[in-house]
């Protein structure tokens, strides 16, 4: 090593580096692609140690999971409360992390760690009190009752993530729209949340795939006909065995999605993570 050039040098550690990324990519990726070609293997190559590497690729994991399973039903209620959830959070997120971002009161700062403090907040420590008046309310297996857990579980974060993308765009923006004859809404409106699109499409994204994954609060809060893609992708596993094949094609038609989703915005998505996302 004392002998070698700068460049050499240079040229050995970014090798180095390369071949440390692909290592880690390849065990990070390695479960998502076992997942991939378990769910197209026929019933006794699922399970077969060692495992069967070359076999033909059939359907029948995926037939079966929609025809002789609930998880139709559960990819419904899926598709019904998380795009709704991720709505209403992004845009109550935005308008509370402006507010916390731009207007001074007392006690802002305290009060936002306090709400960053709620999202950290283990949920299975008021599920009971939350059942119990969920239950007077009668919003026990209804939408609205999922759709409102869920936004009282994401909010938090949406709302601290948005404070940081916002104290990043600089106030003389909303002051000079305001010089011009814009409120503070028409400044808020027109000029700071369309700089704020990729923060958005960020804590959107976020809020998505928590509320796409989401076991616990659906498991207490739903019986049957509000049940979501994850608490019936659970009763695959019983005490007497696996469905192997419908938990692995479950779980590919659960992270496609969110797979072509990031893809999609994939450039929003790394300018939103570069920009303030972290910033307290």
């Amino acid at each position: 090593m004392e002998g070698m050039k700068r460049s050499e040098k240079i040229l050995l550690l970014n090798a180095l580096t390369y071949i440390l990324l692909v290592i880690v990519l390849v065990i990070f990726i390695f479960p998502i692609f076992w997942m991939y070609i378990t769910s197209f293997k026929p019933g006794a190559a699922q399970v077969e140690v060692p495992p069967v590497w070359i076999f033909q690729p059939t359907w029948e994991s995926y037939v079966e999971l929609f025809t002789q399973s609930e998880f139709l039903i559960g990819m419904k209620n899926t598709l019904i409360v998380a795009p709704i959830t991720t709505v209403i959070v992004t845009l109550l997120g935005s308008l509370a992390g402006y507010s916390f971002a731009r207007i001074k009161w007392r006690g802002r700062d305290t009060i936002a760690v306090w709400i960053l403090s709620m999202w950290m907040f283990p949920l299975i420590t008021v599920m009971i009190p939350i059942f119990m008046l969920f239950n007077d309310l009668h919003l026990i297996d209804t939408y609205p009752g999922l759709i409102l857990i869920y936004t009282w579980m994401n909010l938090p974060i949406a709302i601290w993530l948005m404070r940081g993308f916002f104290m990043e765009i600089p106030t003389d923006l909303d002051e000079a729209a305001m010089v011009d004859g814009y409120s503070r809404w028409g400044a808020f409106f027109k000029v700071v949340l369309p700089l704020a699109v990729s923060g958005m499409i960020t804590t959107a994204l976020l809020v998505l795939i928590l509320t796409w994954n989401e076991f616990l609060a659906v498991l207490i809060l739903s019986r049957s006909e509000t049940q979501t893609a994850t608490v019936i992708m659970s009763g695959f596993a019983g005490r007497f065995g696996a469905r192997i094949g419908w938990i692995m094609a479950a779980g590919c038609i659960l992270s496609t999605p969110i797979f072509i989703f990031a893809v999609i915005i994939q450039r929003h998505l790394v300018r939103g993570l570069t920009f303030g996302a972290v910033r307290g």
